[in-house]
Order: C-alpha cells, then structure tokens, then sequence
C-alpha cells in the first residue's frame, strides 16, 4: 500500500478510535494516549454547593504535559517529566495553575499505585470547603475499571462509588488512595469534593 495511503487509513483508524470516547460519559483513553475531559455542568448535586457534571472530552494526546496544557486552558506547560506521575498540586501552583481557567481536579488509574494514567479531569472552578463537583456514572468504556486516583485544586476529599449515581459501597480519598481495595475495577461514580462527608 502507498505511504500516502497508509497514513490516511491510520488517519482514519485514529479518529475512528477517538471518536469512540466521545459520547456521554467517560470512555476508555486510546492506547498510550493521555486523554482529557472538561467537566460540563448539567445540574445541582445531591448536596448544597456541588455541582452535577458530565465529562465532555476535549481530547487525547501523546503527552501529559500537552493533556494538563489543553485542559488548564494553556495556563500550564509543564516539562513531561513533572507531568506525569510525578505531579504534585504544588508543581501545577510553581507552573501557574493560579491563572488557569480550568483546573485539573483528578486524575485515576487504571491500576493501584498510580500506574496506568485513564483519565484527567479538568472542571471551571477548584473545589473549596463548601463547594466540588460529582459524576453520576463513569461511561462504559471506563465503568470498573479504576484502581487508584489523585485529587488537585482543593479537592482534598474524594469519593468512589460502587455503583452508578453514587450507590452501594464507598471509597474515601484525602485526598489520594494508592489503592480502592475492596473497590478495585468496581467504581462507577465519582465525587471530587473541597469538604469531608459524614
């Protein structure tokens, strides 16, 4: 086959590919390949203050610095070597995450120990002591499959749920776990949360 050629049916396979995260809800990431999603609001949570959303993918990319630049707005240009697992809430604040017009707020992985990156999760506000951000359901491409996560921007309580619209058993984060236990490639939903539950 053509050079030319090749490259359009890999062209093709890609967008075919990315074309599959978009929809409702969270999918899979393609590959090696570092996925955003902005957060878009879609009504009140189930508590004062926190807002129900949906991820809206704004797109994959072969690094993690490139993911946290698009999804922080171009506030954020890290070096690839801070951006990964290595990443702190203070390397974001020293990079300017201060000035961002959205902040990356979780991070989960596809096993425990903070390795195998699925997604990053950027939202229009960080979360404070009386206000954060909840996903009733994670997408099929990414139902069950979550081991371990991170929270960032004020995020300092993180919830993992069993079960869709934040059913059945109950994962706290302070705001990371290096391990869901008895949740491991269980959870469905998630909160990122500026304040603890009782």
């Amino acid at each position: 086959m053509p050079r030319r050629r090749q490259f359009l049916v890999f062209l093709s396979s890609l967008a075919l590919a990315i074309g599959g995260v978009v929809g409702t809800g969270m999918a899979k990431a393609v590959g090696e390949l570092h996925c955003a999603y902005m957060l878009q609001a879609v009504g009140p949570g189930s508590m004062p203050g926190v807002t129900l959303a949906e991820p809206v993918l704004l797109g994959c990319y072969t690094s993690a610095s490139e993911a946290i630049f698009v999804g922080t707005g171009g506030a954020v240009r890290l070096p690839e070597s801070l951006a990964g697992d290595a990443l702190t809430q203070q390397i974001l604040d020293s990079y300017g995450a201060s000035t961002a017009t959205s902040f990356l707020i979780g991070r989960e992985y596809n096993n425990t120990n903070y390795v195998n990156l699925l997604l990053e999760t950027f939202a229009s506000s960080a979360c404070t002591s009386t206000s954060g951000w909840q996903i009733g359901y994670v997408g099929d491409g990414l139902n069950d499959m979550f081991e371990s996560g991170k929270g960032f921007s004020n995020c300092n309580w993180n919830y993992k749920y069993e079960h869709s619209q934040f059913g059945g058993a109950r994962r706290e984060c302070s705001p990371n776990c290096s391990s869901y236990q008895a949740l491991n490639n269980q959870v469905s939903s998630l909160k990122y949360l500026g304040f603890r539950l009782g």
